[in-house]
């Protein structure tokens, strides 16, 4: 039966997957990643990319709520009651960045333009391997869902 394509169509479905894949394919002393012979390289950058998606989804909220504030304190100008002159509004406090091991000390994570074409790549290669088993790309988050035969009954030729 075919399937949907394993990349979700949101920004949190992306950063589900990554968590999974950076997660499970780590796991158990790295088993899988030795199984789909992904070195220690690929494995970081994975990890980094899970930890950047994921920073910026933390720092759009963020950035999302104060330009709501902003916008709303620029209004008042328009609309709000006569009143004493007032700061303008400070820059918000975005999370703070990711650490990654780069040995000791951990350094800021970094963004890698172009992640996704390297990932998906990488998920071609596992998807190709010889010894791929469909249960290791459900638990890598890498399998997508299969898509349902057409229903007879409300379907018209």
């Amino acid at each position: 039966m075919p399937k949907q394509s394993y990349m979700p169509l949101t920004a949190d479905g992306i950063a589900t997957m990554l968590v999974a894949f950076d997660t499970n394919i780590n796991a158990n002393a790295g088993a899988l990643a030795t199984k789909y012979s992904l070195d220690a390289a690929d494995l970081a950058r994975i990890h980094q990319a899970r930890l950047v998606w994921q920073w910026f989804l933390d720092a759009l909220v963020v950035a999302r709520n104060w330009s709501q504030s902003l916008t709303g304190t620029r209004d008042s100008m328009l609309t709000g009651a006569p009143g004493a002159p007032q700061p303008l509004p400070g820059l918000p406090t975005l999370p703070a960045a990711p650490q990654v091991s780069a040995g000791p000390p951990a350094v800021a994570a970094q963004l890698e333009p172009g992640f996704f074409t390297f990932f998906s790549s990488t998920v071609a290669g596992i998807k190709n391997a010889d010894n791929y088993d469909e249960s290791d790309g459900k638990l890598l988050g890498i399998e997508g869902a299969e898509i349902p035969a057409p229903d007879p009954i409300t379907t018209t030729p």
